[in-house]
């Protein structure tokens, strides 16, 4: 068997199926940094982890199939997505924008989001207990390369939070139900494979699209005041 078709069996058994294209530039990128001698598992663990940093659209073959019209579908096959985005639906974008962005060791007293109140002027209850504070509900986005779909956690996943990287590869196992192109993610369905690319971000998230306007803003030049 020779090395294309070990790295394509080492591949397919984890439900993974490389675009030719991006296979050949891989493997050969791979065996120039590798030392003679080195095995062939050696080589196919080396591509895999360049397929963990790569782009879906460009690497690997998509295997998702849900109609954009679909209400309720199961899927029974592995499928491999990417993460592209990562939104916190119980705060406001604006919200997060500071909480990312701003030097909270800063005075921005009075540059604050109105919706949002100061520790100091929330007001104590006399009586009863406290309440804790709700743990904040994140809308994930992921996709194959071609079919984007909606995620949300039913229950903790290892290696994925709101901290995991754009562009993480994920595996969903089958049998998982898609409604409206939702998923709901448990440790049952979904395998958290790692990686990272930052060009899979989806350019339509809203806190992309906040960073993208404030940031275009910054650099606009002034407009010139003709002399009387």
């Amino acid at each position: 068997m020779n090395e294309i078709a070990n790295v394509r069996a080492f591949f397919n058994e984890r439900h993974i199926t490389l675009n030719s294209e991006w296979e050949d530039d891989a493997i050969g990128y791979v065996k120039a940094q590798l030392r003679n001698g080195d095995d062939i598992l050696k080589l196919s663990k080396s591509v895999f982890v360049q397929w963990l940093n790569s782009d879906l659209r460009e690497s690997t073959q998509p295997t998702l199939n849900v109609p954009a019209n679909a209400t309720g579908i199961t899927v029974v096959k592995p499928a491999l997505v990417q993460l592209t985005s990562i939104l916190n639906i119980s705060e406001s974008a604006y919200s997060q924008y500071r909480s990312k962005i701003m030097d909270l060791t800063e005075d921005n007293s009075e540059f604050r989001d109105p919706s949002e109140t100061s520790h100091e002027q929330v007001e104590k209850p006399k009586y009863g207990n406290i309440q804790p504070k709700k743990p904040p509900m994140y809308m994930y986005k992921l996709s194959d390369g071609n079919i984007t779909l909606k995620a949300v956690i039913a229950e903790t996943i290892n290696g994925l939070d709101c901290n995991t990287p754009i562009g993480a590869k994920l595996l969903l196992i089958p049998k998982f139900l898609c409604r409206y192109r939702v998923l709901k993610l448990t440790s049952q369905n979904c395998q958290f494979l790692g990686g990272y690319n930052e060009q899979c971000i989806d350019k339509d998230d809203p806190l992309s699209k906040l960073l993208n306007r404030i940031e275009n803003t910054e650099n606009r030049q002034p407009p010139l005041i003709s002399q009387p």
